[in-house]
């Protein structure tokens, strides 16, 4: 099937479009503060939905189990063992809503700033990709809630690809894995899952951004908690007595180097980035993104971390800190480095949709590719995540799942010209 025809067939009957629009409309935040799996029930309900519309399509091994994955398995129309995973995470970032949602299409957008309702405004200027947005249909919230495109243009994307993959039997694929997780927002994605349920050798987050955005090189990511413990005095009489924890943490903040914080790095830079400060003059918690591609630059900040401390302790006498550690997940180079048909395939799907290999470059992470399931991020087409001026066009998510088609035809002629059997 030629890349035209592709491309109509996801317009039919709006069977990209109109599946989007139902997704944002399904209240799918999910709640730091719940003690359910998933956190919230709006997750669980919004599987139900994805496991019928699988269903509706003959896809009767898809099911939802009690943590609130879906899963999905489409068999292989070649001779090939190889088993290629899409994923995607069924929620959305936590956010007070002032009004209920409501989303709006800018239909042929003229390149001019976008007015919400809400009085928020969408400016080429402070947001140049809308510029390469010219004519196409521009999706938003109507400013008083974000549009939660994050990640719901991701599952609609592999919904209408699997579709167009079922009603279109001559587009060659190897053995198809769908898994659609709850909770990715806050951390806990991949906690729950199911490996041998899933059962792929790689797959492809759909949740990369922008188009031609693909993660395959990321930060090692840690987080550091510091504990700072100050000493409590009467404040009319606090000169020489107390030591405000408050005060120091945030002194702490104020000595990183402008350099290292996120909002002045890009690329390759690494980071660290308060993250949250809370507390009081007795006790304060400071918590810190800490971010490098090399484990040698996360062993030289978390010493920069160390040596700050340090010296706070010794400026303010009876200061006490403790700093620990949890990390959030390593670099995923080495894992899809481990398997190099993942980059010959996303190459050749890259080029197919490009005319080049050549992809724009990514600072997340995947830790499910240290699970035994190398997993490269892809773009959704979506910008601006986490604000009330997200936003996504028509055009970019029909551009996403077709990247998302000429991975499943590449994998396919990889496996083929290998004689994977």
């Amino acid at each position: 099937m030629e890349r035209n025809d592709v491309i109509e067939k996801l317009m039919e009957g709006g069977l990209l479009l109109e599946r989007f629009l139902k997704y944002i409309s399904i209240d799918t935040m999910s709640d730091s503060v719940s003690k359910m799996i998933p956190s919230s029930k709006g997750q669980l309900d919004f599987a139900e939905i994805l496991v019928s519309e699988f269903h509706a399509m003959g896809i009767n091994n898809a099911h939802v189990d009690e943590h609130g994955y879906v899963y999905a398995h489409i068999d292989a129309n070649i001779e090939t063992d190889m088993k290629v995973a899409f994923l995607a995470h069924l929620d959305t970032v936590e956010f007070k809503r002032e009004k209920p949602f409501k989303y709006i299409i800018h239909d042929n957008y003229d390149c001019s700033p976008i007015v919400l309702p809400s009085g928020n405004v969408l400016s080429p200027d402070l947001i140049p990709d809308l510029k390469s947005s010219k004519h196409d249909m521009i999706i938003t919230s109507d400013g008083y809630s974000i549009l939660g495109a994050d990640d719901k243009a991701g599952i609609a994307e592999i919904m209408a690809v699997i579709a167009v993959l079922m009603k279109n039997k001559k587009i060659p694929r190897p053995h198809l894995r769908i898994c659609f997780v709850p909770d990715e927002q806050l951390g806990k994605g991949i906690d729950k899952i199911d490996i041998g349920k899933f059962d792929a050798d790689f797959g492809f987050t759909v949740d990369a951004g922008l188009p031609y955005n693909i993660s395959c090189d990321s930060f090692n990511a840690w987080e550091c908690i510091i504990d700072f413990k100050g000493v409590k005095h009467d404040e009319g009489y606090a000169k020489g007595r107390m030591v405000s924890a408050l005060n120091c943490a945030s002194e702490f903040i104020s000595m990183i180097p402008g350099g290292m914080m996120a909002e002045y790095t890009s690329r390759r830079d690494g980071y660290i980035h308060p993250s949250s400060l809370n507390g009081d003059v007795g006790d304060a918690r400071l918590i810190l993104s800490v971010r490098d591609f090399e484990e040698k630059g996360i062993n030289t900040k978390k010493q920069f971390i160390k040596d700050l401390v340090d010296f706070l302790k010794k400026s303010h006498h009876g200061l006490n800190a403790e700093i620990s550690y949890k990390e959030i997940y390593s670099n995923i180079n080495s894992a899809i480095s481990a398997n190099p048909c993942i980059n010959e395939i996303l190459d050749e799907a890259m080029y197919n949709i490009r005319g080049s290999e050549n992809a724009t470059f990514m600072r997340t992470g995947a830790t499910l590719s240290f699970m035994g399931v190398p997993c490269p991020n892809i773009f959704s087409g979506v910008g601006n995540s986490y604000s009330v001026e997200e936003w996504v066009s028509c055009e970019n998510m029909i551009l996403s799942a077709v990247f998302i088609i000429e991975i499943i035809k590449a994998a396919a002629s990889f496996a083929v010209d290998k004689g994977e059997k």
